[in-house]
């Protein structure tokens, strides 16, 4: 449970589950802009949505803290 719990967090923020902490394991998660194939949770999702809107995209995936 704990190792299912690790490989479904979330590598764009370190901290969430995808697709949230709530809902762990219910649907997927979201899709990155960065590279249009890493599955991220929902709130980096959200984030990622707004900074391509507002500022003309996201931080790529070099930024990550992987």
């Amino acid at each position: 449970m704990i190792t299912e719990r690790i490989e479904k967090m979330c590598p764009r923020c370190r901290v969430s589950l995808i697709p949230s902490n709530e809902n762990w394991g219910l649907y997927v998660g979201a899709i990155s802009r960065a590279d249009n194939k890493t599955e991220i949770c929902s709130a980096c999702g959200e984030d990622e949505g707004l900074k391509d809107f507002f500022e003309g995209g996201c931080e790529p995936v070099s930024a990550w803290p992987i």
